[in-house]
Order: structure tokens, then sequence, then C-alpha cells
């Protein structure tokens, strides 16, 4: 007759249960006996709706390993918060629940926490800066960098559009563009800002003028993960150091604006 005793540990890899046997004279036991099973998965579920995948490794006396997360019962302590099918958790409400698995007698818990994610927290900063050009069809080059950032680090945004506005010293519109989110995704590769990151829109303006000084005004529209909108607008101001001798009046005033290199 076998006596099966199971003894609970700890290790990194989530909770795992040891089966310890002793036989008595009536017989041994044969083929691969189970060692320990543990259950692997993360323990955060961002958001009502969302799903996490828990699996139920198992561990053979000869060294197999196999998932058996199909064979094992599962159960939530908090259904109002978690249900789970086949270790696939779908979060419900707000809270915490505490995901039990059962196999072959071995019973575990997982503690798993659905995140509401927090509206995103979107900012955006600009710097100009001004040069001669070293264009001869232009006097000045003005490169334009725009940092959008997401600061909260809980839902990321999607950046719809933004309208830049060139001006100079007096206040005179010297040039503007109308981006969409096309020329984000040509930028980044996508129109994401994903939470807690940051991505940076570089623009770059060649003018003929009087002015060597440019304020540049970016209106944006963005959308988070959740849905909400929200249209910021940054400016900055940029000056070249150094005067022109050439004379404005000998070419036609004319712009060039496109993404910096």
């Amino acid at each position: 007759m076998r006596r099966v005793t199971w003894v609970r540990s700890i290790l990194l890899a989530g909770v795992v249960a040891t089966p310890m046997t002793a036989c008595s004279d009536a017989g041994s036991v044969t083929g691969p006996s189970l060692m320990n099973i543990v259950i692997v998965g993360d323990s955060r579920v961002p958001g009502i709706g969302r799903t996490l995948q828990l699996n139920v490794i198992a561990t053979f006396s000869d060294g197999a390993q196999q998932d058996r997360s199909a064979a094992a019962s599962w159960s939530s302590s908090n259904p109002a918060v978690a249900t789970v099918t086949a270790g696939l958790v779908t979060a419900v409400g707000n809270g915490t629940a505490d995901i039990q698995a059962t196999y072959q007698g071995a019973s575990l818990k997982k503690s798993i926490r659905v995140e509401v994610p927090l509206p995103a927290d979107p900012s955006v900063t600009a710097s100009v800066t001004v040069e001669t050009s070293p264009d001869s069809a232009s006097q000045w080059r003005a490169h334009l960098r725009v940092t959008y950032r997401e600061q909260r680090g809980s839902s990321g945004f999607r950046v719809d559009a933004a309208h830049i506005d060139y001006r100079d010293a007096s206040n005179r519109s010297l040039f503007i563009r109308d981006l969409g989110p096309g020329d984000f995704q040509q930028a980044w590769g996508s129109n994401r800002v994903e939470a807690g990151q940051s991505q940076v829109l570089a623009r770059q303006l060649d003018f003929t003028g009087t002015t060597s000084t440019v304020v540049v005004t970016i209106t944006t529209t963005m959308t988070d993960d959740l849905g909400n909108s929200v249209t910021l607008t940054t400016s900055a101001t940029g000056q070249s150091a150094r005067s022109i001798t050439r004379d404005p009046a000998a070419r036609e005033p004319g712009f060039s604006e496109h993404p910096d290199r």
C-alpha cells in the first residue's frame, strides 16, 4: 500500500507542491511518479475584459516536464474579480482573486490582481534651433524636435493630428504644416506612444526671409487606450547666432519643410 504526503514549498517560478512517497511491503511504485507541480504565469491582468493564461507544469521522476493545465481543475476565490477556465483567467472587476489549480491531489493557489488602466497622462515638449542654411536656395534652416511622452505609465496613447505653425519674431506666419497619423507612422513605425515611453518627431524647415528668429507652436490631438481625447499646445523659440550679409530681396521668399535627418 502506498502512502502519499504533499509538502509545499516556494520557488521563484511559483508555488510548488512536492509529493513524498513511501511504499509498504505490499509492492512498489512502477513508472515515473509525479515529483512536483507549479503554476506559472503573470500575476497582473491590465484591465477588465483582458485575459491572462496560467499553466500547471508537472515534473516527473524521470525528469520529464509536461503542461497539465487542461487536466487540472481550476477555480477562483473571487469570481466577481476574475473567472478561470483551463487556466485562462478573464478579468471581470477591479481587485484581487486567488486562482486555484488542482492536479492529482495537489492544490496550488496564485494571487491575481486586476488593475483598471488609468487614463494616459501625455506631455508634449518642443525645441527649435536655427542656423544659416548650407542650401543656396535658402537663408535659414530650422530644426524642430517635438517629444511626446506618456508620464503615468498605465495607458498608452496614439497621436491623431498635429498642427505646426512657424512664425517670425513679429508673429507673422512663415509656414504651416498639418500632420496626420501617417506622418507619425512614417517617423516611428506607428503613431502610438506606449505607457511610460516617449517618441520624438523631428522636422526641418528651410526658408528665405529677413528673420533669423523662429517661433513654433505645435497643437497635438491624442487619444489614449481608454478612448479619452486630449489636445495639448506647446511652443518653442529658436534664433540663429549668426547674421547674414546677403540681400534678402535678391531671392523670392520660399519654404521647404520635411522630416529632419
